[in-house]
């Protein structure tokens, strides 16, 4: 998502192409985030319900007797607690539930903005968080950050920059119209 919404020249793109629809892909993506990140920091159990969690990690290699282990990995989430209850706060208060006195009441504080910091600083805790135990059992790491599939948002960003180029081609009379039915998806 931050390759998609980052660069200026990509959301001129975006917003020449199809404004309405980044904007809801924008929309649905934050919330998505938001409440994968409050799931995957969500206490171990919920009543009788085991959750997958950072926290069900941390009970299990307690238990396994990788109390070193467990220990790194919750001074990582408490390093980064800030952002991440930031983000609880608002899953908790408009995304999960709505509730009634943020809304309606103006004696309760606004729910604060959503920061790409926050994200940024949950996101970046989960990923030492991984590496942590990645190291320790498979003396390797992954760089969860910077994975950019072939065909996926970038290739995406080709096609619409080549289609926005078609079209002024198009409309300066440099290829015929006609052109366009030759294509192997005319009419879908």
């Amino acid at each position: 998502m931050k390759y998609l919404f980052s660069k200026k020249k990509r959301m001129d793109l975006i917003n020449h192409c199809a404004p309405t629809y980044f904007f809801n892909v924008q929309q649905a993506t934050l919330i998505e985030i938001q409440l994968v990140i409050c799931r995957l920091t969500d206490p171990s159990k919920s009543g009788k319900n085991k959750n997958v969690s950072f926290y069900t990690l941390i009970d299990s290699l307690h238990s396994l007797g990788y109390k070193e282990i467990a220990e790194k990995i919750t001074n990582e989430l408490n390093r980064k607690n800030a952002a991440i209850s930031a983000i609880r706060n608002r899953r908790n208060k408009l995304l999960a539930h709505i509730d009634y006195e943020s809304i309606i009441s103006n004696k309760v504080a606004p729910i604060p903005k959503l920061t790409e910091n926050q994200i940024d600083n949950s996101l970046s805790s989960f990923n030492t968080s991984f590496n942590i135990a990645s190291t320790h059992f498979l003396d390797t790491t992954v760089d969860f950050e910077h994975t950019i599939v072939e065909n996926g948002i970038a290739g995406l960003l080709y096609f619409l920059r080549d289609g926005t180029r078609y079209r002024e081609l198009r409309n300066s009379d440099e290829i015929s119209i006609s052109d366009l039915v030759k294509g192997k998806y005319y009419g879908v």
